[in-house]
């Protein structure tokens, strides 16, 4: 959900979607993964994204989730799946 949302938020001209925004990402923290992160990223710092002082709040409420948050990766196959779960393992370590 969070996923179809973020792609809408640089061309809304209303403040109640970073609200919306600051819910789905509580609501998605624990499965989000690289491909939303960067979309979400990619849609805060959009040149067409309202600047204002919910866009402030909800950009650190973004970076706190962000710092908290254990990226899930697409996995393809068996192979790739090992890389992920090593992958993961150093994330555990930083």
């Amino acid at each position: 959900m969070l996923n179809n949302f973020v792609g809408y938020i640089s061309y809304c001209l209303y403040e109640e979607v970073f609200a919306v925004f600051d819910k789905l990402m509580a609501l998605c923290a624990d499965v989000v993964n690289e491909k939303v992160l960067t979309k979400c990223i990619v849609a805060m710092v959009d040149k067409y994204t309202i600047k204002s002082k919910a866009h402030k709040n909800s950009l650190t409420i973004f970076m706190k989730v962000l710092m908290e948050v254990k990226v899930r990766s697409h996995n393809k196959g068996e192979g790739s799946n090992r890389a992920a779960t090593n992958s993961d393992e150093e994330l555990d370590d930083d």
